[in-house]
């Protein structure tokens, strides 16, 4: 006994008056068939229904068998009660219910339990089947509903209730119902029956789940034969792409016994899915060639606009490009004058230069020649009188005028050369 199941018994239980649970359940509580867990062990039909909904337990066990009920009994103690798993009942007519007090008959088509009619640690009378489960207990099975009597003897464990009063409660047959074989994306164990895909969830929650797959189908199902194959994979592809309630979680459930449909309408709802994924097909393709002829007309829009955004930017590279010519032009002519201006300035310089030297040598020429002149004119002058000269005389004054003549005509070609060259 756990700390947790001691707790639960403690407060399950009114007569331990301080005594510690585990001490009362060893001394007292075991032979009154007190239950020392926290939750009452699953009946076998409980247990199945608790499989049934379970494909992570069914997949592993299987749904109907003695070791599978005790497997059930034993993850739901230790695990399912935390996890807050469903065991409760849906159908009414599925509830267990009081069906004799001890010495009658019980008339019942199920299983017929046997127990006390009042509680040992207060004396109340047990009124509901669950509170029943945590004292002890006795059954047996009504597969006809023939009427069972409801007393001790007639029960195996009948002397444990010597002396006290009795009563029978009736848990009705679990009703054959699919079990949920696999959550979706899993592998549905279902070996030679039928398939159903269908939501996980009531009311499209993703908490409370459905209770059977009547109540899965309410809204939309798929369908297909699992054959002989050992697993089915609980997704859309196996039922041919079939897809009930796009978006919202669904399982798959196993009707084993092929009772829910027959062939000829789980044919009918495969055909009805065909025409719809035949149709969502058609109406996709036409989604998708209106999607691409959008898109082809915003490529090409935007490729104008980027051809008109270049063309713009060419003619304004053009503008630039003429506006830099007519300057590098302007500059240029500019550069041009200023360049002829400069080498006229410096002609000009040059030809002043030229004519102030050749006035400067015009003048001495000028000088040179009249200064020959009046040489030659002295010489001539001399040569006249001459007569009443010596011969040495006229020699020296023959040879004056022979050097007067020369520097007259040098002077006359220098003269000419500055003429020239002005």
């Amino acid at each position: 006994m756990t700390d947790e199941d001691a707790a639960c018994y403690a407060a399950r239980y009114t007569d331990l008056n301080g005594t510690d649970a585990r001490v009362h359940y060893l001394s007292t509580g075991y032979n009154q068939g007190r239950n020392p867990y926290c939750t009452a062990n699953l009946t076998n039909i409980q247990a199945k229904r608790y499989l049934s909904r379970y494909p992570e337990l069914n997949q592993k066990v299987g749904v109907s068998s003695k070791a599978a009920f005790e497997y059930a009994r034993d993850f739901f103690n230790t695990h399912g009660h935390q996890e807050k798993h469903d065991i409760v009942v849906a159908d009414s007519l599925e509830k267990p219910w009081k069906c004799a007090d001890g010495g009658s008959a019980c008339q019942c088509k199920g299983r017929v339990y046997l127990g006390a009619l009042f509680a040992a640690d207060s004396g109340k009378e047990i009124k509901h089947f669950e509170d029943l489960l945590h004292w002890r207990t006795d059954s047996k099975y009504s597969k006809s509903g023939a009427a069972v009597p409801c007393e001790a003897a007639g029960f195996a464990e009948g002397d444990a209730w010597a002396g006290q009063p009795t009563q029978c409660f009736c848990e009705p047959s679990l009703a054959y119902t699919p079990n949920h074989c696999a959550t979706e994306g899993s592998d549905c164990q279902c070996q030679g029956g039928t398939v159903f895909f269908a939501r996980r969830f009531k009311n499209g929650g993703e908490t409370d789940k459905v209770d059977d797959l009547s109540s899965a189908m309410l809204q939309s199902f798929a369908v297909v034969e699992a054959n002989d194959t050992a697993a089915v994979k609980c997704h859309a592809q196996t039922f041919e792409g079939a897809e009930p309630l796009p978006g919202v979680a669904k399982d798959c459930y196993c009707d084993w016994k092929s009772q829910l449909m027959q062939p000829a309408e789980v044919s009918a709802v495969k055909e009805l899915w065909r025409g719809v994924i035949a149709e969502k097909g058609s109406r996709d393709s036409r989604i998708k060639a209106q999607k691409v002829a959008e898109d082809a007309q915003h490529e090409a829009a935007d490729a104008l606009k980027v051809q008109e955004t270049n063309l713009n930017q060419w003619e304004s590279r053009e503008t630039e490009s003429a506006k830099e010519l007519e300057k590098a032009f302007a500059k240029a002519q500019q550069d041009a004058g200023n360049m002829a201006q400069a080498e006229t300035k410096a002609t000009l310089s040059t030809m002043n230069n030229i004519l102030s030297e050749a006035k400067t040598t015009e003048k001495e020429a000028m000088r040179d020649d009249e200064k020959a002149r009046i040489q030659l004119q002295a010489a001539e002058k001399a040569l006249t009188n001459a007569k009443s000269l010596t011969a040495d005389e006229v020699d020296a004054a023959e040879l004056q005028k022979s050097e007067a003549v020369k520097h007259q005509i040098s002077a006359s070609l220098k003269l000419q050369a500055a003429q020239h060259k002005r």
